[in-house]
């Protein structure tokens, strides 16, 4: 029909007027001047008189004669309606297919959205209402703002959305882990009080939801410090994914994570050499509290068949033994030095932070500092802590054993520390990406 209209219009209005003309001409002395003068001739008397005939009939006409021409009368004025009707519905017809076909163009180039919001304006979102509606603008919100407002309202749903929520957004398989960053974000953006239904979710039967909750955890560093025991108990796992991802998330809760040691040691000679570096990377981020780790990690540097297993494990036990490391630098220093690296360790932050300016000026000696300024990262003030972050990123790669304490850092509570961690990342490794 729309193909019909658009291309065979033109005879159906030439015949619609030639009709009309017909009708005029059929008419008693209808149109006779114009057919007149269209054959070049004039009108001559006894036609004029024809026509005053018609329009002033007779005073004298027979009834007869007057009702039949009432009915010829009618059907010249139906006539003249139906033609004007169907002309204004082709018009109309046609106007809609250039409507139809504007708006096609518009919408093939990109405008139709643009032309109703400058008329109309911006359409009024519709409010989220079921769990997978709020699931939808976690994942797919065009804020952050918007992605952890339904994070807020997945949270005040309970355990079951919560699980419901890991379960919809994180697919798992033996080759492949597909999770949804944007969710995990949001969801960690709720802070310690997301904690609970993360902790309960690792005993969910569905692995997908297990890895996804360590996932999420793992955002959180120390303040998923509640999910220790669970997490623990995770990190031997038969599901690779999860054990990966749990020894991620011990390494990011740092010293806190202490209890899960005795678990994360045996896994060191795992034969899975992923599990190995995870669990390696975990172990120096724990650090010293770790130390019960230095026998099996010395094995490891010695005997691993993996090169980056054995660098990892290379880097974890200078963590694990830090204090010991500590101790036999300070032991080897001069008076001078061993003073001023006993004020970075033990002193005020006034007289923490200014040793430790100290030190960064004495030139190449000063990098026999870099174990106590590694043992300063732990230290409460966050100034104590800015400073020493600022002397490892000043030593550049001498600093390299200290990376995985840095990266550790850049989780910290405190906006200045998280800065100068990255900035000495930076400096050591020349990369940091968020």
């Amino acid at each position: 029909m729309y193909r019909f209209l658009r291309g065979d219009i033109t005879p159906l209005l030439e015949g619609m007027l030639f009709a009309r003309e017909r009708s005029k001409d059929s008419m008693p002395g209808g149109n006779h001047e114009n057919r007149d003068n269209a054959n070049g001739t004039e009108p001559d008397a006894e036609t004029d008189a024809a026509a005053d005939a018609w329009d002033d009939p007779p005073s004298d006409a027979s009834d007869k004669e007057t009702l039949s021409l009432q009915p010829e009368q009618g059907q010249r004025s139906s006539l003249g309606r139906l033609t004007k009707a169907l002309v204004a519905l082709v018009v109309f017809l046609v106007a809609l297919i250039l409507v139809t076909e504007v708006a096609h163009v518009l919408r093939e180039m990109g405008l139709a959205d643009n032309l109703r919001e400058a008329f109309f304006g911006k359409p009024t979102p519709t409010a989220p209402e079921t769990l997978e509606d709020w699931i939808e603008q976690a994942e797919n919100g065009d804020t952050a703002a918007k992605r952890e407002e339904a994070a807020k309202e997945i949270l005040r749903r309970g355990l079951e959305a919560v699980v419901a929520t890991l379960d919809a957004t994180t697919e798992l398989s033996d080759d492949a882990m597909l999770h949804s960053e944007p969710v995990a974000c949001a969801l960690a953006a709720q802070g310690p009080d997301v904690v609970a239904a993360l902790t309960t979710a690792l005993n969910s039967k569905k692995e997908n939801v297990r890895v996804a909750a360590t996932i999420v955890l793992g955002k959180l560093g120390p303040d998923a410090l509640e999910a220790v025991p669970s997490l623990t108990k995770a990190v031997s796992d038969e599901n690779r994914w999860i054990r990966w991802y749990t020894a991620d998330t011990l390494g990011s809760i740092g010293p806190g994570a202490a209890p899960a040691v005795a678990e994360l040691i045996p896994l060191i000679e795992h034969n899975d050499r992923f599990t190995r570096r995870r669990v390696i990377a975990a172990l120096a981020r724990i650090g010293p509290a770790a130390k019960d780790a230095a026998a099996p990690l010395k094995r490891v540097i010695e005997n691993d068949p993996d090169r980056e297993v054995r660098k990892a494990a290379t880097t974890a036990l200078y963590q694990v033994n830090l204090e010991e490391i500590v101790a036999e630098a300070e032991k080897q220093a001069d008076e001078e030095l061993r003073q001023l690296m006993r004020q970075v360790r033990e002193g005020d932050e006034y007289e923490s932070v200014t040793a430790t300016g100290t030190l960064d000026k004495m030139g190449p000696v000063s990098v026999t500092a870099i174990p106590t300024m590694a043992m300063a990262l732990r230290r409460d003030n966050k100034w104590i802590r800015v400073a020493a972050i600022e002397f490892l990123g000043n030593k550049g790669n001498q600093s390299r054993e200290v990376v995985p304490a840095l990266e550790q850092l850049t989780q910290d509570k405190a906006p200045e520390v998280r800065e100068a961690a990255k900035k000495a990342l930076q400096q050591i490794l020349g990369k940091w990406s968020d």
